[in-house]
């Protein structure tokens, strides 16, 4: 009688995944209390002693916001995520922060989605803050990437894997874009209309001088320029006192 004897061999792999239940997407990127720029860009000052209506200095405070929707082929998926946030710039290099970090993260946050409902619709306020001066003569960019929890080699690691998870949003210097021509229009009961043609839908300032010598414009205060979807302009009415004011010259500035 011969007896086989069977050894059975086990061998110990490592297996790396990262399931992706819930599909993140960087949608827009918003400045905070900055209805201008809806549209992913971003504006700042390059002089950072200097607080400007666009902007808090050289701090960048804006809204992200995100969508998420179940991949999986269960009624729901469910991951937990957070978002990461970075200023690059020149060669795209991350920018040095105040928290002696090149990024910010948001507190993590779980998400649950059932199919066959809306997308998930979430929105985080991230806050940057360089550690230095920013330069005008650089194009930064914000960078914004939504990281998912997982387990990788039995261990929890952030990941963000998919294209949609991450975004880029390019910043200027208000002082670096073109000022747009400003165009002037008599009007009856004593007014004129001011009116100019822009892509940037910047706050321009209105400054006036009577004499065009250097320093002697000064800033209009109490004039709103409102879009006229007719025309596609900018415009505003300006009250105008032909006898203590028999001449005036205006002019567009950066906010």
């Amino acid at each position: 009688m011969k007896f086989f004897v069977i050894t059975s061999i086990f061998v110990a792999t490592s297996f790396s995944y990262a399931a992706e239940l819930v599909t993140a997407t960087v949608a827009t990127g918003v400045r905070k209390n900055d209805s201008f720029f809806s549209t992913g860009s971003l504006f700042y000052s390059s002089d950072a002693t200097t607080e400007s209506g666009i902007v808090d200095a050289n701090a960048f405070k804006f809204t992200v916001g995100s969508t998420y929707v179940n991949k999986s082929t269960q009624t729901y998926g469910s991951n937990i995520f957070r978002v990461k946030a970075q200023l690059l710039g020149a060669s795209s290099a991350p920018v040095l922060l105040s928290n002696g970090k090149t990024f910010v993260l948001s507190s993590e946050f779980p998400i649950t989605h059932f199919t066959g409902t809306p997308a998930i619709t979430k929105n985080t306020n991230v806050t940057l803050t360089p550690a230095g001066a920013l330069l005008a003569s650089v194009d930064y960019v914000v960078r914004i990437t939504i990281e998912r929890s997982e387990l990788v080699n039995g261990a929890n690691a952030w990941v963000s894997d998919v294209a949609s998870m991450t975004d880029d949003f390019p910043i200027a210097d208000p002082s670096t874009v073109s000022i747009p021509q400003l165009k002037v229009e008599q009007l009856a009961n004593q007014a004129i209309r001011l009116s100019y043609a822009s892509q940037q839908a910047l706050p321009w300032k209105l400054q006036a001088s009577t004499t065009l010598t250097s320093g002697s414009f000064s800033d209009v205060s109490g004039v709103t320029f409102l879009l006229d979807e007719d025309t596609d302009r900018y415009e505003a009415n300006v009250p105008v006192n032909t006898s203590a004011q028999p001449k005036r010259f205006f002019r567009l500035v950066a906010p």
